[in-house]
């Protein structure tokens, strides 16, 4: 069997996996672990934040430009750890007010502005298309890295990102969409799902960084010393960089854990009860650690190993296929399209409540009949929609 096949039975193996979770999840509230599953399952949904840029392109960044990406990581940390207040009354009126998404509560904020709502939809879609294309373009070309082909061919119609997309948009169908009235936990299956995705893209990343310092070489201390020796790898980690443009990074990273469509969901749509929530504060910006540790490792590793003759973004894969430790490659694979499904989901997600709510919906029901308008049951025209 061809590498391809194994990596695509691979690939369609471990979404297999996710669909379980997610069905069991669904129809069983007290399962995994129930209670004491909460305080971890909520924290590790918000992981969703790290995309398949966060994953390959923070190590490429760190490969081109230094310690300049460590902003992207550090604005949520700081979110969380210093902003928990502004979090913490952010989910108080979510909850207070039922509110659904980004769009419905800025509406809710400004005395119940349909045109607002309308603008943020828009926005919304704008920036979030885009960011859901690079996603299944990064499952596209690690596939094509995994398995030999050249990446930069034409487009193909019929391709791992053209699966994925089919994939996922089955699964956002069955475990996303919901009757209105439902259970606030209604997601709880997708969230679950989402929540392993985080660990299993950790757990991957973490393993190439440990693969690159203890086993590429004798610890952080030779790594470093290497990279130091090095005249390109050091005048990569000793540029200096602006103040001001770190400080706006800062800023937006900061913005973006509960601005962000997808992090508005997890973060207040679907926010549990008030005793499992206070864990995130700490979890949260401790996951995002675990990446911050072997991100400039992963990157000087990859610079000694390939210098310019590799695309720094795809170190993660490159350094394991390198060595021949096939098993760790695939593991990061599993990495990358764990970072860059879940993404997927939960975007489309937020992306359809708002679309449906303050788009469609409004124009079905201006334009449709009297019949229409008068029945009183009309969850299966917005579960359609």
């Amino acid at each position: 069997m061809s590498i391809s096949w194994q990596l695509a039975l691979l690939s369609l193996a471990y979404l297999g996996v996710l669909f379980v979770v997610a069905w069991h999840g669904d129809r069983n509230t007290v399962s995994f672990g129930g209670a004491r599953a909460a305080r971890w399952i909520y924290p590790l949904s918000i992981g969703v934040y790290a995309t398949s840029w966060t994953y390959y392109g923070a190590v490429g960044s760190a490969a081109g430009n230094g310690w300049e990406f460590l902003p992207i990581y550090l604005g949520p940390m700081l979110m969380f750890v210093f902003g928990w207040p502004v979090i913490a009354k952010f989910t108080a009126v979510v909850r207070t007010h039922h509110i659904g998404s980004l769009a419905d509560f800025m509406s809710a904020r400004y005395g119940r502005s349909q045109p607002l709502a309308v603008l943020t939809t828009l926005v919304a879609l704008l920036g979030t298309i885009p960011y859901i294309a690079l996603q299944l373009k990064a499952v596209g070309q690690t596939f094509s890295i995994m398995t030999g082909s050249p990446s930069d061919t034409a487009p193909q119609i019929f391709d791992m990102a053209f699966f994925a997309a089919i994939f996922l948009t089955i699964f956002a169908i069955l475990f996303g969409t919901r009757l209105p009235g439902q259970r606030r936990d209604s997601n709880r299956g997708m969230m679950i799902a989402i929540a392993v995705e985080s660990l299993v893209k950790l757990i991957a990343f973490v393993l190439v960084g440990v693969f690159c310092v203890f086993q590429l070489y004798d610890g952080f201390d030779d790594l470093f010393m290497q990279a130091r020796l090095d005249p390109m790898v050091a005048s990569v980690f000793s540029t200096n960089f602006s103040q001001w443009g770190l400080m706006t990074q800062l800023v937006l990273a900061s913005l973006a854990i509960v601005c962000l469509p997808r992090q508005f969901h997890v973060t207040f749509v679907e926010a549990p009860e008030t005793q499992y929530r206070g864990a995130a504060r700490w979890v949260f910006p401790a996951y995002l650690l675990g990446f911050i540790v072997f991100v400039v490792p992963i990157a000087a590793a990859g610079l000694l190993k390939f210098g310019q003759a590799a695309p720094a973004d795809a170190f993660v894969l490159l350094l394991p296929m390198a060595f021949d430790n096939q098993p760790l490659a695939a593991l990061a694979f599993l990495g990358g399209l764990s970072a860059a499904t879940g993404m997927i989901l939960v975007s489309t997600l937020a992306l359809a409540i708002m679309a449906a709510n303050e788009l469609i919906l409004p124009l079905i029901f201006r334009a449709s009949s009297e019949d229409i308008k008068q029945r009183q049951d009309l969850a299966w025209l917005m579960v359609m929609v």
